[in-house]
């Protein structure tokens, strides 16, 4: 059983980019047919590096959830084996961290950039 549910966690994981690959293609522009257009909205590294970051952010949320959860079945299903509940124990621990340090990482950005505006009017 556990194997199934492992499956359906990697299954989701390799789908999910899917559904958010509108954050990179937002603001696209038509191309003509004679020439080659760049796939991406943004036009300098600043935009593509917050294009990413907002696709990593909109994506640790619902992998950090599926975690949690796959951890709580995990807990309740392990019927007393050592094995399973540290297991179970660990894996809820690391993504919590993983979601506080996603959600961290987010926060302390906003920091520095409200930080290094301070000197413009």
């Amino acid at each position: 059983m556990n194997k199934k549910i492992f499956k359906i966690i990697i299954l989701l994981t390799l789908t999910l980019p899917v559904f958010f690959y509108g954050a990179f293609l937002a603001g696209a522009r038509e191309c003509p047919p004679d020439e080659i257009c760049n796939p991406i909205a943004s036009d300098d590294l600043i935009s593509l590096v917050k294009a990413v970051g907002a696709w990593v952010y909109k994506l640790a949320f619902p992998v950090a959830v599926v975690m949690i959860i796959y951890a709580g079945a995990l807990l309740m299903l392990s019927q007393g084996n050592t094995k399973l509940i540290e297991r179970g124990r660990k894996m809820l621990l690391y993504a919590v961290i993983g979601l506080a340090v996603i959600l961290i990482g987010r926060g302390f950005f906003t920091l520095i950039r409200s930080i290094l505006d301070l000197g413009n009017p």
